[in-house]
């Protein structure tokens, strides 16, 4: 089976009445590969389950779920090969007839919500786990190791305690920005709101810019750009674009062009790129900004 999740793809900038997003696929599979299916929304959040039927449903120590509202469903081939199971009154489990990989559950009682088994995506769904839930009947070879909170029963159980999880995607972080997300105007473009701009620079590492732009560790270097406070979870959704999946969030110490030092997230490649690749566009584009905010021009000069 093979899902095509349909999110928000690279950002460029629109002309007047234009829409500012591009719409790229996410795909999903399943073992054999039978089924398509096309998913135009965003997928909720992400739930780790450790009760015995998500357990037996997938052969694993818990299962890892997500809704997707049904009306962003739509099946494009094989959707014969689907089979329900009805694991207890009023839920049902599909799975592919074929090659048996699990797809999603439904309950009667919520018609309009599909609950994607994220097992089966091949791409980063822009969302991590809340929280593992019914630990109570986790598997007891099975330890859980992360620090992400635990719950002995089900999400309703634990309202408040989820709702009090998802305010903190309310709070603001410092994050250094050393490419084309330096661009204020871009942020904004994107929905984003963001706050205290200002030049900074971090010492010990280079910009190298391939297919997509990366810092690399290089004693004596510095790389330049600009701090900017953004909630978390407006860094969630921005990095949720599949132009930027992959780059993760590290600790700096940005010294700000004014005097002093900021504590900072900064997103970069684990695998940079090679030194001989080129992108000559970006690389344009990137110095062009780099001159409208004012960076030093020794360094404007090195971008290539």
């Amino acid at each position: 089976m093979v899902f095509t999740i349909v999110g928000l793809g690279p950002l460029e900038r629109a002309s007047p009445g234009q829409s500012c997003y591009v719409p790229r696929g996410m795909n999903a599979d399943c073992l054999c590969g039978g089924i398509r299916i096309e998913v135009s929304g965003k997928v909720g959040p992400v739930v780790y389950c450790h009760c015995s039927r998500c357990r037996k449903a997938s052969g694993t120590a818990f299962g890892a779920n997500a809704d997707v509202p049904r009306k962003y469903w739509r099946f494009l081939a094989g959707e014969e090969l689907l089979r329900e199971f009805e694991s207890s009154p009023g839920v049902f489990r599909a799975f592919c007839s074929r090659c048996g990989s699990p797809i999603y559950s439904r309950r009667a009682e919520s018609p309009d919500a599909l609950r994607l088994r994220l097992g089966i995506l091949d791409d980063d769904p822009g969302r991590r786990s809340l929280a593992h839930f019914w630990v109570g009947s986790k598997a007891a070879w099975f330890d859980i190791a992360d620090t992400l909170p635990q719950f002995a029963s089900g999400p309703a159980e634990h309202e408040h305690k989820l709702a009090e999880r998802i305010s903190t995607a309310s709070r603001s972080a410092e994050v250094f920005f050393y490419g084309l997300f330096m661009d204020q105007g871009l942020l904004r473009s994107m929905g984003l709101a963001p706050q205290r701009a200002a030049l900074a620079s971090v010492d010990g590492l280079a910009l190298r810019i391939g297919q997509r732009a990366a810092l690399i560790p290089s004693p004596g270097s510095r790389v330049h750009g600009v701090v900017v406070s953004l909630t978390l979870a407006e860094l969630d959704r921005l990095y949720s674009e599949p132009s930027v999946r992959g780059y993760e969030p590290q600790p700096v110490l940005a010294h700000l062009a004014s005097g002093g030092v900021v504590a900072a997230l900064c997103y970069n490649l684990s695998q940079p790129p090679a030194p001989t690749e080129r992108n000559p566009e970006y690389a344009s584009k990137l110095r062009a900004l780099a001159v409208k905010i004012g960076l030093p021009a020794d360094y404007v000069a090195s971008l290539r």
